[in-house]
């Protein structure tokens, strides 16, 4: 049923393309962003005849830097726990510059997959139009 929605809809069709063209690329991308659902993208990359080599190494290279952010997040906070029971007064500033550096990640992250899936679902639609001239890819 995937398979044949994928191939009657040109959009999916296009995306198809695009993931089959870059797939490492926008599987991390897509796996850095919390702004696009984990399990949702798994079911929608399953759908596609992407290499379950790339999928699986990809996504270990797009989750690793969130793994390593609730790591911190945790450590964080039995470090402040730990320091409230103690009747420490530490600052408390260094989770703050944290957060917000994470949110800013997102933000860049996820506006960066959006540029690479846009240009490259232009080029697509570009070529499928027979045009001769298709925006470079960087």
């Amino acid at each position: 049923f995937a398979r044949r929605q994928l191939n009657n809809t040109p959009t999916l069709r296009r995306l198809e393309k695009a993931l089959s063209r870059k797939a490492f690329v926008l599987v991390c991308l897509l796996r850095l962003s919390p702004a696009f659902p984990f399990s949702m993208l798994s079911l929608c990359f399953g759908a596609t005849s992407m290499p379950a080599g790339t999928h699986a190494i990809a996504t270990l290279v797009g989750v690793a830097p969130s793994v390593l952010l609730y790591c911190f997040i945790g450590q964080s906070g039995a470090a402040a726990a730990s320091s409230a029971a103690a009747g420490d007064d530490a600052d408390g500033g260094s989770p703050y510059a944290m957060l917000a550096l994470s949110l800013a990640l997102v933000v860049v992250v996820s506006v960066a997959a959006r540029h690479v899936i846009n240009r490259e679902l232009k080029r697509i639609e570009l070529e499928e139009a027979g045009s001769a001239v298709a925006p470079p890819l960087a």
